[in-house]
């Protein structure tokens, strides 16, 4: 297949599934954008770096897709590194831990929709997401105030995490329904 095919099948999936997880992020929480401190802020960085995974494992790039996983998380330590400690170590491994799990679930995706599931690949891969931000809570709890408590915090997470797991999944998939054969 020639590179601008499968670039072009990259980019149709990661707008699509980043467009409908940054929509699905602001329609849920109109002030998301506002400010750079709010909670659902990670879960839209989050839907579009899944996105991308997604993308790249799609084409059958997993290499790539591991990598901007570990970009990602090598570009939250920059950007954590007035947090203190332990946030300036423990913000990048939450997102490198989410970033691993988004990659495996990608996997999944990739191989129910290679065994010709046409439809509906997104609630499983929304359910992946919900235990990877469950198992990921603990490493965004250390070192903060909690606002809730714990039971609520993991709800909250399992909550964000099938919103960013349906919404980028739901993306992909109305994509490859409507997309031409000519794209991988």
């Amino acid at each position: 297949m020639e590179l601008s095919a499968l670039l072009t099948g990259a980019v149709l999936r990661f707008l699509a599934g980043g467009g409908l997880a940054l929509l699905a992020g602001t329609a849920l929480f109109p002030g998301v954008l506002a400010t750079i401190d709010q909670r659902p802020v990670p879960s839209v960085a989050v839907g579009l770096l899944a996105a991308g995974i997604l993308a790249l494992v799609r084409i059958g790039l997993p290499s790539g897709a591991l990598a901007l996983a570990v970009a990602a998380a090598v570009l939250e330590l920059g950007l954590s590194m007035d947090h203190g400690w332990p946030r300036v170590v423990l913000e990048p491994a939450w997102l490198l831990f989410v970033g691993g799990g988004a990659f495996l679930a990608a996997v999944v995706f990739d191989g129910m929709a290679r065994s010709r599931y046409r439809f509906g690949k997104f609630l499983v891969l929304g359910t992946l997401f919900a235990g990877i931000y469950v198992a990921a809570t603990p490493l965004a709890l250390v070192g903060q105030p909690l606002a809730r408590p714990v039971g609520g915090e993991l709800m909250l997470n399992a909550f964000l995490g099938i919103l960013v797991g349906d919404a980028v999944g739901l993306g992909v998939e109305l994509i490859e329904l409507v997309k031409p054969h000519r794209f991988p």
